[in-house]
């Protein structure tokens, strides 16, 4: 149920599936990758067959996921039909702009910081925090409203933002 003044939450009966992508040739090399890409790493490779078969012994109504390939091919391997995939855009990771690709250290070299929680741009001429948060709001909701389980295969600050808004807890604690 709902109670008066809060949002409302998952339902006792629903179940939702929040899946973080493969390893990444990039995630090994530590880089932020958010509207781009990057290959698998062999270990990926692995990880895509074993989220594939336990996301289809699972049985979801739905599959959605990102429009990044690093999410749909393990989409693809899930559903190969594509009769239950839905792609949305709202799973998409976060825009680091002029961070994109970099490592940390050449984050601090370029005098980049991220900013998560001021609601401006993450990085400079990334996404705007606001932003991001609306998409992942409407993202909870889409995953909410429809019926029976569904399965979201998405990113690293996506399905961080997605628990923390549906267990209510500040935007920093999403990055912590």
């Amino acid at each position: 149920g709902r109670s008066r003044g809060r949002r409302a939450a998952v339902s006792a009966a629903q179940e939702i599936m929040l899946v973080r992508h493969p390893e990444t040739v990039a995630n090994l090399e530590k880089r932020l990758i958010g509207s781009g890409d990057s290959p698998y790493t062999a270990l990926g490779q692995a990880q895509r067959a074993a989220l594939a078969r336990t996301i289809a012994e699972w049985d979801p109504a739905v599959v959605y996921t990102s429009p990044l390939e690093r999410t749909r091919l393990v989409a693809e391997a899930a559903d190969p039909g594509a009769t239950r995939t839905v792609m949305l855009d709202d799973l998409r990771e976060i825009g680091f702009g002029q961070a994109e690709g970099l490592t940390w250290d050449e984050m601090r070299a370029r005098g980049i910081e991220l900013d998560y929680t001021s609601g401006g741009p993450i990085a400079p001429g990334g996404e705007h925090g606001s932003a991001f948060a609306a998409r992942v709001r409407s993202a909870a909701q889409t995953l909410t409203d429809t019926p029976g389980r569904v399965a979201a295969i998405s990113h690293g600050g996506v399905v961080r933002r997605l628990l923390a808004h549906w267990l209510e807890m500040p935007v920093v604690s999403a990055w912590h």
